[in-house]
């Protein structure tokens, strides 16, 4: 009796120009995607930073952090781009090595010069497009890892057969173990830590300080300000073009209730999360916030726009408003403290959302299924 030869594992590389200097969104989703595939898959982590303590292999492909001090002069999306750019060397010195069936990227200007590239490293290249980027633009790549289910509908209208195939939509997943909601006394600890009172309203949002990234923290203060006195804002992330006057304007709005917890860990994420009441963000869209899955996991509820993504990713455990009308959030946040069943209620739908949507391991699954699928087809030409 013959037996077919045993399939060669996946070989794969994650690629992410930040990851090593930044902690958040794209960098962040590179660490735990390793972190969390299936063992059985071949994978390296390529970061252009140093890291410690991997669970995978990792072959740092070096590149310049955008937020050094010779950069820093620059607007952020020159900054981004070149940091991108200069990885490139690096990773074209690694491919001859590892030879990768696919190298996964979230990092648009990298992927676009390496597939500009393809006959130095006939690898495969797909992108993930966290950025909500033109389907049209990602077209030329082997394959595109939309996160959402309505931009694939779209990939599919302004993208004709056969390179529509190559689009699949499979969404983020969080760590459900790690983020998850506090007891009675956990609240109480994270909020004496934070010295807040024990009987507030506590909205927590998390992203970058200022302009670039529009995720219009001065609306949400003002939101929060008018929502009641006892209705207090701990934002947590790190600062970008247009921070001074961002933080003028929220300062000026609560005075003090606010807590900037600036650019944080894991373990101060989470005692934020379990002093808060509810998550809320002020950007009128989100490609696919990673910041939302987690909120989702530790059991708040989420104020939020009412963009289509949104409510399809938070669910139940959402709140959609207008984000655009004033005093619309204010009101939510007002509801939601004035009835506490509302509010659990909401928490539990949205812990359950997390467990059965975002768990590690079904979305791996899916996600490396459509990487196979991706690899048994020769790299694009």
């Amino acid at each position: 009796m013959t037996h077919a030869p045993a399939k060669a594992p996946l070989r794969l590389a994650l690629v992410s120009s930040g990851l090593g200097y930044t902690v958040r969104g794209i960098e962040h989703w590179m660490l735990d995607l390793a972190n969390h595939l299936p063992k059985d898959v071949d994978v390296e982590l390529w970061p252009g930073g140093p890291l410690s303590h991997p669970s995978r292999p990792v072959s740092r492909c070096f590149s310049w952090n955008r937020d050094s001090r010779l950069l820093r002069r620059l607007p952020w999306g020159r900054r981004y781009h070149f940091e991108q750019l200069s990885q490139i060397p690096s990773v074209l010195w690694r491919i001859r090595r590892f030879r990768p069936d696919i190298i996964y990227s979230g990092d648009p200007g990298f992927s676009y010069t390496l597939h500009r590239l393809r006959r130095w490293h006939r690898s495969r290249i797909v992108f993930m497009n966290g950025m909500r980027l033109s389907p049209s633009w990602a077209r030329p790549f082997d394959g595109v890892h939309l996160l959402a289910d309505a931009y694939l509908a779209e990939a599919r209208t302004l993208v004709p057969e056969p390179d529509s195939n190559r689009f699949f939509a499979v969404p983020h997943f969080t760590n459900v173990v790690h983020f998850r909601p506090p007891s009675t006394e956990e609240r109480l600890a994270a909020r004496s830590r934070l010295g807040l009172p024990a009987s507030a309203f506590v909205v927590l949002t998390i992203g970058p300080v200022g302009t670039a990234s529009r995720k219009r923290l001065d609306h949400l203060a003002a939101e929060v300000a008018a929502a009641d006195p006892n209705t207090w804002l701990i934002h947590a992330g790190a600062d970008e073009d247009g921070a001074a006057e961002t933080y003028q304007a929220v300062n000026t709005a609560l005075g003090e209730r606010v807590r900037w917890l600036g650019k944080v860990d894991r373990t101060v994420l989470l005692n934020a999360m379990h002093a808060s009441d509810v998550y809320s963000l002020g950007s009128l869209g989100e490609p696919f916030s990673i910041a939302i899955l987690e909120a989702l996991a530790a059991g708040l509820p989420v104020v939020h726009h009412s963009d289509p993504v949104m409510t399809w990713q938070c669910g139940q455990g959402g709140v959609p408003v207008s984000m655009t009308d004033v005093g619309a959030a204010a009101a939510a946040f007002r509801q939601l403290a004035s009835n506490q069943n509302r509010r659990l209620a909401l928490s539990t739908d949205a812990r359950r959302l997390a467990l059965d949507r975002y768990s590690p391991e079904p979305v791996c699954a899916s996600l490396v299924a459509q990487l196979q699928r991706i690899a048994a087809n020769p790299p694009r030409t």
